[in-house]
């Protein structure tokens, strides 16, 4: 069986709508200009010497210029008409494989009415192609008018198009006044998205702020191409690298135009609004404020019922669920507060609609049980008919610090477990069950804690926090588990506290600025007037919840069982929440009251807080504490959330964002960095360079899956 060889057409070249040029030439076209000049000058010099033989001497000279003169205009004119049927042929050469000719064809391409001058412009251009190209493409029609004015070295537009003829009518665009030409900013601007976007890219207007470049307005028709995020994420990182400044894109796949602009600076702290509730925004809690000056909010009837805080120590993660909880007392809900570092929530007892604040083990697993035992009591009576969902308000359950708080409970439960218990402490599992179940109860818990490990906070119990918000920069591990991205969040700055990554309303990760609420205890303390004002305004006018006590069975905590052995476990499981004025200060242990508004004698009294205080560059960071020591790397093997250095002397670091290569240089690579004090810039060095970069460590690395084991 014979097999025919088939022979595939050229590839396009990238960006390109229009195939390569054939090989194939015209043969040149025959001209007679030379001989007829030639024959005009001829003629007057044969003129000039039989001028004196008819007895006419005077038209001898006369005779001769005009011959001389007909023959160099004839000349003239035959070499333009030369250069310009050279120039429509090397137009009909050029368009051929765009109009589907095997063989270019003179009379595929007519050139009419040409301007004046030297060789001149074809004022209207009639192009006929083969009835197989696919004239709805709508990349093709701009590319072969591209090419026409590549080409005449002129603009033109389409006049008409004959899809029944397969004729394109082309008119030549005069030319606009002679304008400046653009900053090198602007050309620097269009020429990188051009070589992103493609040829049929096109700037459509710009916008300056104070001398600088702050938006650039494209119309394109690369809409297929655009489609997946993931090329539009990588075009707006170009960008952002290739100019100064971070760099965002508005996109309008729809309209086939992209809005490239500068992003707005966050400012560096946002003191917390006055609460405004109304029957509109009573279900939303605000958290924070993003880049365009939007409010980011927890939807407590949304899809995330439960807020997750991350961050580390003195990111802002006490501050934020500070300010959450005192918003959440000003609607009048009752908070119940879990406290395992027992100092973070002092400044919250006594405040209005703020029930308990537990800090001891056994009072926060009482806490725990009670507000499981609610939300069982309340779907209790949604099943019986009593009730329904919407009758009740909401419970919200704080517990700050869940890794702590895992790993002292593991450890009292082990010093009163007896045999036939349960291995791993109950309480645990009340706690995944008000995560998993709270939300048609209206039982709402907020979770504190540095990082979302597996070990401590599994897959399932995860993933029921919808809402979750990370402070200060991630490790890549870190970015993986949070938001499943090991880019997101690892390159803000850590030298500013409330700097977090939210999601929006509409799902998308981005920057925020958490509002700042001062500690009513170190407030009280310090009786800084501005921050005791700004709680003022927090404070509920009335308390609509009375305080509550734990209480413990006395008797059980005492008395050993039939076996001798201890029943501490049974006094906890059995405790109850009751009324403050029902139980003797001195015998309370989750909850002692308000905190007098002055200082103990001897104490220093603490400086107020107007402003996070900079984390300084360099030796001693904490955040430097956890990562690996300085390194010599590739610029090949640099990740983003790496430390490097930026500048030799002084010594500064910074953050890595993204690397990128080099648009104008494929030896070249772009890095995108983000300082302690929101400075960003880029560092262009060869692909072979070495660096100094502090890494985060090995151990830490994750697992295949998303949400596997951290360190």
């Amino acid at each position: 069986m014979a097999v025919t060889a088939v022979r595939r057409p050229p590839a396009r070249s990238p960006g390109s709508a229009l195939p390569p040029p054939p090989a194939q030439q015209l043969p040149p076209r025959a001209s007679s200009w030379g001989r007829q000049a030639t024959a005009w000058v001829a003629t007057g010099v044969a003129g000039f010497g039989a001028a004196p033989l008819c007895d006419h001497p005077g038209l001898a000279v006369p005779v001769l210029g005009a011959g001389v003169l007909a023959g160099t205009a004839h000349g003239v004119c035959g070499v333009r008409t030369r250069t310009r049927n050279q120039l429509a042929d090397r137009l009909v050469e050029a368009l051929s494989p765009a109009l589907g000719l095997r063989v270019p064809d003179r009379r595929a391409v007519r050139l009419y009415c040409w301007r004046r001058g030297w060789p001149g412009v074809p004022r209207r251009v009639e192009l006929h192609y083969a009835p197989g190209i696919d004239d709805t493409d709508p990349l093709w029609v701009p590319a072969v008018v591209a090419a026409v004015g590549r080409r005449l070295l002129a603009d033109y537009e389409v006049r008409a198009h004959d899809r029944r003829r397969c004729r394109i009518s082309l008119r030549w665009v005069p030319p606009g006044p002679e304008a400046e030409p653009p900053p090198a900013a602007q050309v620097r601007a269009e020429r990188t998205i051009g070589e992103l976007l493609g040829p049929t890219a096109a700037v459509t207007g710009v916008r300056w702020e104070h001398g600088e470049l702050a938006a650039v307005d494209v119309r394109h028709e690369a809409a297929t191409k655009l489609s997946a995020a993931g090329y539009r994420h990588r075009v707006e990182r170009v960008v952002s690298t290739m100019l100064p400044g971070r760099w965002r894109a508005q996109w309008d796949l729809e309209g086939d135009t992209v809005r490239f602009e500068l992003r707005p600076t966050l400012p560096q702290q946002v003191p917390h609004p006055p609460p405004v509730v109304t029957a509109e925004n009573r279900w939303n809690v605000p958290l924070a404020v993003d880049e365009d000056g939007e409010t980011v909010t927890w939807h407590l009837r949304g899809t995330g019922p439960h807020l997750l805080v991350i961050g580390k120590t003195g990111q802002g993660k006490t501050v934020l669920m500070n300010g959450v909880v005192m918003e959440l007392a000003f609607r009048g809900w009752p908070v119940w507060i879990c406290d395992p570092k027992r100092i973070e929530f002092l400044g919250t007892r006594g405040w209005p609609n703020v029930q308990v604040v537990a800090t001891t083990v056994p009072d926060q697993v009482v806490v725990i049980y009670q507000a499981w035992a609610e939300m069982e009591r309340r779907y209790a009576r949604i099943e019986s008919g009593a009730a329904s969902e919407d009758d009740f308000e909401p419970l919200i359950l704080v517990l700050d610090e869940y890794r702590d708080f895992y790993a002292i409970v593991a450890e009292w439960y082990a010093g009163i477990k007896v045999t036939g218990m349960p291995t791993r402490c109950p309480v645990l599992e009340k706690l995944g069950s008000l995560v998993r179940k709270g939300r048609s109860a209206r039982v709402h818990v907020i979770l504190g804690l540095q990082r979302p490990d597996a070990d401590v906070l599994g897959g399932e119990m995860r993933d029921n926090f919808g809402t979750r918000i990370s402070l200060g920069p991630l490790s890549p591990q870190g970015a993986m588990m949070m938001w499943e991205s090991p880019h997101l969040g690892v390159a803000l700055p850590r030298g500013i506290a409330g700097r977090a990554t939210a999601v929006s309303d509409d799902a998308r990760p981005l920057e925020v600025q958490a509002y700042w609420t001062p500690d009513p205890r170190r407030a009280a303390a310090a009786r800084h007037p501005a921050d005791l004002a700004l709680l003022e305004r927090l404070k509920p006018a009335a308390a609509r919840h009375p305080r509550l006590r734990v209480r413990l069975d006395e008797e059980l905590l005492t008395t050993p069982d039939a076996k001798g052995r201890s029943q501490e476990w049974a006094a906890v499981a059995g405790g109850q929440l009751v009324p403050a004025a029902e139980q003797q200060a001195d015998s309370a242990t989750a909850d002692t009251g308000p905190l007098p508004r002055l200082v103990l004698a001897g104490e220093p009294a603490a400086a107020p807080t107007t402003e996070p205080a900079a984390v300084p560059v360099g030796a001693g960071d904490e955040d430097d504490e956890e990562l690996d020591v300085d390194e010599q790397i590739c610029v090949d093997e640099l990740a983003p959330g790496d430390l490097v250095c930026v500048e030799e002397r002084p010594p500064t670091w910074a953050l890595v964002e993204s690397v990128e290569p080099d648009v104008t240089d494929e030896d070249l690579v772009c890095i995108d960095w983000r300082g302690d004090d929101d400075a960003a810039g880029s560092l262009v060095v060869h692909e072979d360079a070495m660096l100094t970069v502090r890494r985060w460590p090995t151990e830490s690395a994750p697992t295949s899956h998303p949400f596997g084991p951290g360190r």
